[in-house]
């Protein structure tokens, strides 16, 4: 049915409709229109801004399509052509169809490339197309004309940074830095600014990283990646120091970090470290306590997947040793005592009171205690009861010596279920010769055996700088050579007192199973070669049982008997084809 209104009435209409934006009621209206004026092409274009200003992008392009094919050289088609390209395809976009909406921007654009929007299109999905010489080259063009357009400038922005982006992950640092700042110089945004703070870290300008990630932190408050990153940063910075020989500069930073970051225990660990390492033990232990004491410390272990007690339990176990080196039994007395009003009925306690009587000479206390603790553990930890099956990591005939024993710490309590492989004969002599003197290394069977990883993992830590020994009757309490392998379980496989220069793997190494590690040798806390060998919890506290596959034992009475799985016992001799 006509509305029997005129051309003119209905231009009236849509000052109205335009001033009080009823776009829907203008969609009626206009639909009307068309029909009763078909020839007026001005109607046409009202209705497809209608459409456009509902968001209605497909219905919008699809109206117009047809009008533009019959009057292509009406300006105001076109421009409402033009405009439904671009209405469709930033909604395609937003859809994730970037290939469809990339057709249609173009097409825009080469409509007209002088307009502004044509080229904040065109240059924005250029960037998502990842050709981002063209996308720069589009909307550095537009922002020369177009000064006060912010769609472009930060499109801009975006293409720099998206840019910088990929010379950072390329190893171009000077070419990322350029444009970083090009991105930053247009657009202060938040994730330009992180990433430009990870570039300047990953090249090692650890202040200037610093001072971008804490003027993130108190710009955009609830962007936790820059309190993430600047903690980072400071971690790398400090050890960045160390490894440079900063050790002073770096304790700094460490303990300005620490005071920032109260609640983050990790800086504290690294300071009772720096301090053990000077031999200040009183500071080293404070800050080893302090690390554990962290208010938020259970969801601190439940993000790092860290037990932080466990953690200052090995650091504490570490600083004893050195302390029983030095004979300073009362300062080791002194500050352990400290531990057990903090964590009552832990077992760190009695294990570390029982590792300093045990060294002091209160062996059979020492002993008893360090057996405590391991019951205390145990009882918590459960599951750390359960055998690891495994090849013996030696090939030949050894004499074997482990599985709680009270004539030595190094396998009771925590240890006890280490154990010591000396090469030997079939007599279980583990010297070449009768002679009664302790001789040279060279003399002994094992001396110079290859070690064998008996696990795939990787390798954790290496020390390979420490001389042999010559045998002595007595252990003495000195650091010596080790490696440690962790499995994919998170097990940890420690192997202890390898000859000097001799291991053939470094931290970081994928190892095999069978895969020659070191030689065995007389270095650390030793009398004779052999090797310590135990392999322990993912939290390092404590020795797991072991059972050793396809391996042969010499009786009593001289047999030989084949073992598929067992644990051989103290003072049995083996045999490893």
């Amino acid at each position: 049915m006509l509305s029997g209104r005129t051309i003119r009435g209905y231009y009236d209409d849509y000052k109205s409709i335009e001033d009080q934006k009823k776009w829907a009621e203008g969609e009626t209206i206009f639909s009307r229109a068309v029909r009763e004026y078909p020839e007026e092409v001005g109607f046409y274009t009202i209705l497809n801004r209608c459409l456009r200003e509902q968001k209605k992008n497909r219905q919008a392009l699809e109206q117009i399509t047809k009008t533009y094919e019959q009057y292509p050289d009406n300006e105001y088609v076109r421009d409402s052509y033009m405009y439904s390209l671009l209405g469709y395809a930033w909604h395609l976009n937003d859809h994730d169809k970037k290939t469809e909406a990339f057709v249609l921007f173009e097409k825009a654009f080469n409509m007209d490339p002088e307009n502004e929007w044509n080229i904040n299109g065109y240059g924005y999905i250029l960037k998502e197309q990842g050709r981002l010489s063209d996308s720069i080259a589009v909307l550095e063009k537009g922002l020369k004309k177009y000064e006060k357009n912010e769609y472009i400038r930060v499109g801009l922005s975006w293409a720099y940074y998206a840019r910088a982006n990929l010379y950072r992950d390329t190893g171009e640092p000077e070419k990322a830095e350029n444009f970083y700042n090009q991105a930053l110089a247009l657009n202060d945004d938040q994730w330009i600014n992180l990433n430009y703070g990870i570039h300047l870290r990953k090249k090692k300008d650890y202040q200037s990283a610093l001072k971008i990630f804490e003027k993130g932190q108190a710009k955009f408050i609830s962007n936790q990646y820059f309190t993430t990153n600047l903690i980072i940063t400071y971690y790398e910075f400090e050890r960045d120091l160390k490894d440079k020989g900063h050790g002073d500069r770096a304790i700094a930073v460490s303990r300005k970090a620490a005071g920032i970051f109260p609640d983050e225990p990790w800086f504290k660990t690294d300071l009772s470290d720096y301090f053990m390492e000077k031999g200040d033990y009183v500071r080293s232990a404070e800050y080893i306590i302090r690390s554990a004491k962290v208010k938020n410390r259970t969801s601190i272990e439940k993000k790092s997947g860290i037990d932080l007690v466990n953690n200052m339990f090995n650091r504490m176990k570490e600083l004893v040793f050195k302390l029983s080196s030095e004979e300073k039994f009362k300062e080791g007395f002194n500050l352990i005592n400290n531990i057990d009003q903090y964590f009552p009925g832990h077992y760190s306690y009695p294990a570390l009171k029982g590792e300093l009587l045990y060294h002091s000479g209160e062996k059979e206390k020492g002993l008893d205690l360090v057996y405590k603790a391991y019951d205390i553990y145990i009882k918590e930890y459960p599951q750390h009861e359960k055998s690891v099956v495994i090849k013996i990591p030696l090939k030949g005939m050894f004499l074997v010596y482990g599985n709680s024993r009270r004539d030595t710490i190094t396998h009771a309590g925590m240890n006890r279920f280490c154990f010591d492989f000396m090469g030997c004969n079939e007599k279980g002599e583990i010297k070449k010769n009768d002679q009664a003197d302790l001789g040279t290394n060279e003399e002994y069977y094992g001396f110079g055996l290859s070690i064998f990883s008996p696990v795939d993992g990787i390798v954790e830590r290496v020390v390979d700088d420490k001389k042999d020994l010559a045998p002595s009757r007595e252990y003495r309490l000195w650091d010596g050579n080790m490696i440690s392998i962790r499995d994919k379980d998170g097990l940890h496989y420690y192997f202890a007192h390898h000859k000097f220069h001799s291991a053939r793997v470094q931290a970081g190494e994928k190892v095999k199973a069978g895969q020659i590690i070191a030689e065995l040798g007389n270095t650390g806390m030793t009398t004779i070669p052999h090797l310590h060998f135990g392999i322990y919890s993912a939290d390092w506290v404590v020795s797991l049982p072991v059972q050793f596959t396809d391996y042969r034992f010499v009786g009593k009475d001289g047999s030989i008997k084949q073992i598929k799985k067992g644990v051989p016992q103290t003072e049995q001799i083996i045999l490893v084809e």
